[in-house]
């Protein structure tokens, strides 16, 4: 099965933090090839260069894409007490 957008750039960075660069990169291209198909060309530049920096044994200088559910968790309301 063919794992998400998200979860294919988070498990890239996974990899990549614990060195295997080789499965970050299939993991990065996998999340370029999910990004192709929906049709979310705004994300392709920044795959790519994800993408390279792993081929070049480099992590990414930024965790997660603007839109990645970890990048803007839901805010927290306080408990209403009774």
């Amino acid at each position: 099965a063919q794992p998400s957008l998200h979860a294919a750039t988070t498990l890239a960075m996974i990899e990549g933090a614990n060195g295997d660069f080789g499965a970050a990169a299939d993991y990065q291209a996998q999340a370029m090839f999910v990004a192709v198909r929906d049709g979310r060309q705004d994300l392709i530049e920044s795959l790519k260069a994800d993408l390279e920096g792993y081929r070049r044994e480099r992590l990414p200088s930024r965790p997660w894409q603007r839109d990645h559910p970890l990048s803007s968790p839901p805010r927290l309301s306080p408990e209403k007490q009774p």
